[in-house]
C-alpha cells in the first residue's frame, strides 16, 4: 500500500478514535479502555411514592459481585457473571446465557437523594432506590 494511503488511513482511525473519545459516555474512564465489557442486564427505572427505583435483571450472581456507583447523575452497575462450569464439556445446540463482564449506564432524573442508595439483590434482582431530595431531613 503507498504509503500516502495508509497515511489517511491512519488519519481517519485518528480522527474516529478521538469523536469516540470525546462523545462516548467512558471518555474520561480508563477503565474502559483496560476492560472490555460484553453484555448489559435490562433495567427499569420508575418513581413510586416519592422514591427512585432502578431495578435490574440479572440473577447467577451474589450481591458482592457488583460494583455500584453514582457520579454526575449517572448510575454505572458494573460486574462480572461467570459462566456455569460443569464436570462434563457439553455440547450446545442454543446458548442464549450472558456471562463475562458487564456495565450498564443509567442516566437518573434530578429530584432524588444520589448520595444516599440503597440496594438489595434477591431472586436474581437487583433493586437500587434513592429517596426524594427532600425525605429523612429534618425542617
Amino acid at each position: 500500500m503507498p504509503e500516502r494511503e495508509g497515511s489517511k488511513r491512519d488519519e481517519g482511525v485518528r480522527e474516529m478514535l478521538d469523536f469516540l473519545a470525546t462523545h462516548s459516555p467512558y471518555r474520561g474512564r480508563r477503565e474502559a479502555v483496560l476492560e472490555p465489557v460484553f453484555w448489559s442486564p435490562p433495567a427499569d427505572v420508575y418513581e413510586l411514592d416519592g422514591v427512585l427505583f432502578v431495578v435490574l435483571e440479572i440473577g447467577g450472581m451474589k450481591s458482592k459481585d457488583f460494583h455500584i456507583r453514582v457520579e454526575e447523575n449517572v448510575l454505572t452497575v458494573r460486574g462480572e457473571r461467570k459462566a456455569p462450569h460443569h464436570r462434563k464439556p457439553r455440547r450446545y445446540h442454543s446458548l442464549e446465557w450472558a456471562s463475562g463482564l458487564f456495565e450498564k449506564l443509567i442516566p437518573l432524573p434530578a429530584g432524588f437523594d444520589l448520595a444516599r442508595p440503597s440496594s438489595r439483590y434477591v431472586d436474581g434482582v437487583l433493586e437500587i432506590s434513592f429517596p426524594g431530595a427532600g425525605e429523612g431531613k429534618t425542617r
